[in-house]
């Protein structure tokens, strides 16, 4: 045991196999590590021996016995003894280093074993810090450490300082103190992050995740991603703010950072949001009506903040727009732009898709989200139509954790499709319409909304980096910050991609065509119910519930035999 003094009797050979019996043969001891420790040289025939002392300084100490002429001998034995024994303790669990974030706590744990036989074996520890390789100086319990004389130390508040100095246990009992290996601290920026979203027609909400010990937090706003940003409320004790006076139209960007531990931590990113003109509704339209060779598509109703580019180009023609995949073409929307919503519904009017029926090639008519370092897409929401796949992601990479699925049959050589992608997460579900009729429904959706990321969207692009691009032709593209029921999707069918739903309260008619009654009203008025009473001031309304309206030539209609009591029948549309 390294620090123990022993003693050592060392034989010299035995001379009983010596021929003839007698014969000179000699040896010596040596530390094999230093040709100059050599003891006297001994006649084996003499039988001697020799007793020395020695300090372990290791677990494993060698002895090396030379013969110093030719022959040969049998060793007999050698003897050790430990003098006076009383070893100090012997680290079993060394303390490794740690990992914190500033302003949080970090722990440190190491435990010593020794010999219950010795005198006084109690063993006790302190903790001590100091520069790389000493000297330490022992730590004291108090707000900035605990445990310091336990096998558990905790350092409070981590900052900077706390990641220059290395930290060691000592553990003593009767035998004397061990040293434990040092161990270090790194303190890592913790998870700071901010949302934004359209509280009103010229509010936005703001909120940011609490950081331990910090005492403020200040936020600043800018009208580009990346500054210059001006401060917009400091000293704030709460991790929210509502910025009001806003014009719609214009996207702003916001940051918000704290002091913590002396350090200065700002968010990752930028928050971005702009006011929605129609909130629960439509949100955002493009017709694709701009002149060859233009390379911005406007937004008709989000406003210039949310216009789209074509970074590679694209071809427009009778009010659509083509991507080749050869030339790596695609529309990019500013990122954010589901950002203010709880659900979603993307809508889109294709007019061929010249792809494939399998994937890979995997393509994508949409993919909103984030892209890492390794050029994986994550936290994102997307649709690939050659496996006609849609679905929303909250890991990364995002393949790891899709939440959706894939529809009966491939769009990959799709043409005259009419997409509805409803993503009503709050329902936990994701539906998918082809041409105005459900063509699949996903249940059990975890992940909100507020889970994609505000990186990138793509219209014809991954998120992936080395995915290809499909070769395609959209004629029009719309965003609803809603859910939009079975039938306002029939109903923006029924319209095509020329016309929009309304809010508007419809104007209902009546025509009797045989024997029977035809009540009529706008499909663009969407998700009205017949109601009826026999009274206009006494009784309820009920609805008419068969049969269901129908879309024939735009129009909402039901078709009703007439009333079979003598009195009146009063009919209105209810929402």
């Amino acid at each position: 045991m390294a620090g123990q003094e022993y003693s050592v009797q060392l034989f010299a050979l035995d001379d009983r196999s010596l021929s003839p019996a007698g014969s000179t043969r000699t040896v010596d001891w040596q530390n094999p590590a230093d040709s100059v420790h050599v003891s006297a040289s001994y006649s084996m025939a003499a039988n001697d021996y020799i007793v020395g002392t020695f300090m372990a300084s290791n677990s494993v100490q060698a002895i090396q016995e030379n013969i110093l002429n030719s022959g040969d001998g049998n060793f007999n034995c050698m003897v050790l003894r430990a003098v006076g024994w009383n070893p100090p303790p012997y680290f079993v669990l060394e303390p490794a280093n740690a990992t914190s974030s500033l302003g949080n706590s970090a722990s440190l744990i190491g435990a010593a074993a020794g010999d219950s036989t010795i005198a006084n074996p109690t063993i006790t520890y302190q903790w001590a810090a100091g520069p790389a390789g000493g000297p330490y100086a022992d730590l004291v319990n108090g707000a900035k450490y605990g445990g310091t004389t336990t096998t558990n130390l905790i350092i409070n508040d981590v900052t900077t300082d706390d990641t220059v100095v290395d930290y060691v246990l000592i553990a003593s009992n009767g035998g004397g103190a061990t040293t434990s290996r040092p161990a270090s601290l790194a303190a890592a920026t913790p998870a700071f992050a901010m949302s934004a979203i359209a509280a009103s027609t010229n509010q936005i909400s703001l909120t940011w995740n609490a950081l331990t010990n910090s005492a403020s937090y200040t936020v600043e706003r800018a009208l580009t991603n990346g500054g210059p940003y001006t401060v917009l409320a400091g000293g704030l004790t709460t991790t929210s703010l509502l910025d009001s006076g806003l014009a719609f139209g214009t996207m702003y960007y916001y940051v918000v950072s704290a002091t913590l531990s002396g350090n200065e931590i700002t968010s990752a990113s930028a928050a971005a949001a702009t006011l929605s003109p129609a909130y629960g509704s439509l949100a955002h339209r493009y017709t694709f009506n701009e002149s060859n060779g233009s390379t911005t598509v406007p937004d008709s109703i989000g406003g210039p903040a949310w216009n789209g580019t074509l970074p590679n180009g694209g071809v427009f023609a009778n009010s659509q727009l083509s991507f080749s995949s050869a030339s790596r073409q695609y529309m990019a929307l500013p990122g954010g732009i589901l950002g203010n919503d709880t659900a979603a519904t993307i809508e889109m009017w294709i007019s061929s898709i010249s792809g494939a029926t399998t994937s890979p090639p995997y393509v994508y008519l949409f993919a909103i989200g984030n892209t890492d370092s390794s050029g994986n897409g994550y936290d994102y929401v997307c649709f690939a139509p050659n496996l006609a796949h849609v679905a929303i992601s909250a890991a990364d990479p995002g393949y790891a954790g899709e939440q959706g699925g894939n529809l009966a049959s491939s769009l990959g050589l799709a043409a005259s499709l009419h997409l509805t992608c409803v993503f009503d997460c709050p329902a936990g579900v994701i539906s998918v319409y082809t041409n105005g009729v459900p063509a699949s429904a996903f249940t059990g959706i975890t992940d909100p909304l507020s889970v994609v990321g505000s990186q990138f969207a793509y219209i014809g692009r991954s998120l992936n980096a080395g995915d290809p691009y499909p070769t395609w032709t959209i004629k029009e593209l719309r965003f609803y910050n809603t859910a939009l029921s079975g039938a306002e999707v029939a109903a923006s069918d029924a319209l095509g991609p020329n016309q929009l739903l309304t809010t508007n309260s419809p104007v209902m008619s009546v025509a009797m065509t045989g024997t029977n009654l035809i009540f009529s009203w706008p499909a663009a008025s969407a998700d009205y119910a017949l109601q009826a009473r026999t009274d206009l001031s006494l009784g309820s309304w009920t609805n008419v519930t068969s049969p269901s309206p129908q879309i024939a030539s735009n129009q909402w209609q039901v078709l009703l035999p007439p009333p079979t009591n003598a009195g009146a029948m009063f009919y209105r549309l209810a929402k």
